[in-house]
């Protein structure tokens, strides 16, 4: 698959809703712009992650070459900064997730993934773990140290662009190549880490992926697993055309049986020109696009939001 999708279609203005003007949270909210990064810092946005240190702010990964951080973006007062992690100079870097550090703790870190592998030319990848930064301060730039582990591939290499953590463990979704003679891609695979350190992705097997109600992109690139995020008791992947949640049978199932979960597809996913990230909070769905400025959001309030975020979800009146 071509490094920038060039022959992704794409959406027209009917496609991609405005921003909302709304001043309080509608019960049946459209989807909107919650926030703005410059292009020239983050010109193909890969990542997407919600802060839980700072609360109202959103971090943005730019899939490199070359990157060295992420951009953090306030979402109410439209403040930006810059977090370079020192050693980072990433090859391909398309997965970004915020989770706990090690298991049973509460600390929370970065995890970033170096694992796009679009020609299958690297027999490894680089999941880098930081600590997440306090932007209390304020300031444009912020330097922090992180630890990396490389893993490697327990077959062939394989292209990836979704991570997902639990526990301190990476976990991989894999982003599989269209067959030209049937104009469909293999299911994803789920490529797991038996621990936070150097060692051997286990290849989980296939994941079941519906196809998309309206399947413009996968026409044209297969039906391809482009981001994801695990939140609570669920995860969402997301596609070129789609966005879709699994739960699983039972509470509490560990993210290794992923492939037994349930899934369905969730509507209200605004079309945008090349869908890459993907997070998940109480507030709803948080999307980026390469060769697009905005972080948007997919309103779906959990029931128990009221209790447990600690800040108010953004409507579309703020700055963007």
């Amino acid at each position: 698959m071509p490094v920038n999708d060039a022959d992704l279609p794409s959406p027209t203005r009917g496609t991609v809703p405005p921003p909302s003007g709304a001043s309080d949270y509608p019960t049946d909210p459209e989807p909107f712009i919650a926030g703005t990064f410059d292009l020239s810092v983050v010109g193909e946005a890969s990542g997407v992650a919600v802060s839980v240190r700072n609360p109202g702010w959103i971090y943005v990964l730019d899939d490199g070459p070359g990157a060295d951080g992420v951009v953090a973006v306030d979402t109410s007062s439209g403040a930006t900064v810059r977090v370079v992690i020192e050693g980072l100079s990433g090859r391909d870097t398309e997965g970004l997730a915020l989770g706990a550090c090690v298991a049973r703790r509460n600390r929370q870190c970065l995890f970033i993934g170096d694992i796009g592998n679009n020609q299958d030319q690297w027999t490894s990848v680089d999941v880098w773990r930081v600590r997440e930064p306090s932007l209390r301060r304020r300031d444009e730039i912020v330097t922090t140290g992180g630890a990396v582990a490389t893993y490697t591939y327990a077959g062939e290499p394989v292209n990836a662009e979704a991570l997902l953590v639990e526990d301190g463990r990476p976990h991989l979704v894999t982003k599989e190549r269209r067959d030209p003679e049937s104009g469909r891609a293999p299911p994803p695979r789920l490529l797991a880490t038996e621990r936070w350190g150097d060692g051997v992705l286990r290849d989980l097997g296939p994941i079941s992926l519906p196809e998309p109600t309206l399947g413009l992109a996968a026409a044209a690139v297969g039906n391809v697993v482009t981001g994801g995020e695990l939140f609570g008791d669920r995860v969402v992947l997301r596609t070129y055309d789609h966005a879709v949640e699994y739960t699983p049978r039972r509470a509490g199932a560990s993210l290794d049986t992923l492939a037994t979960w349930s899934a369905r597809e969730i509507d209200g996913i605004p079309a945008l020109p090349q869908p890459e990230g993907l997070a998940v909070d109480n507030c709803g769905l948080w999307l980026v696009s390469e060769r697009v400025d905005s972080i948007w959001l997919v309103p779906q309030r959990s029931p128990a939001s009221d209790e447990t975020q600690e800040q108010a979800c953004p409507t579309g009146s703020g700055p963007s």
